[in-house]
């Protein structure tokens, strides 16, 4: 078996270790800049979401305001369309064609 000083082995040691600092210390340098960076990342995508879900929420508004049946008669009058007083049924006297008519007043 070879002896090796023990000076030899400490400073081999002390070499071996500041490696294994420096290798550790630039790891982790890298992984906190890459989650660093993937926090950006959904921070920004969060903020697209709320846009996204305000544009929608405004849509849907303008959606049921336009759809509004109070909105629907008015343009119909603005239009010249008048509300039906009576039920109109006219269906040719010799037609073999089924109509159902519903009636609501």
């Amino acid at each position: 078996m070879v002896k090796l000083p023990k000076k030899s082995i400490a400073k081999t040691t002390l070499i071996i270790n500041i490696i294994l600092f420096i290798i550790s210390l630039i790891f982790q340098l890298v992984v906190s800049n890459a989650t660093g960076l993937k926090g950006e990342e959904l921070a920004a995508l969060e903020k697209g979401k709320t846009q996204l879900q305000k544009e929608i929420s405004e849509l849907e508004y303008q959606s049921y305001n336009l759809s509004s049946l109070v909105l629907i008669e008015k343009k119909a009058n603005e239009q010249g369309f008048e509300k039906i007083k009576e039920a109109i049924a006219a269906l040719p006297k010799l037609s073999d064609s089924q109509v159902a008519v519903v009636t609501t007043y």
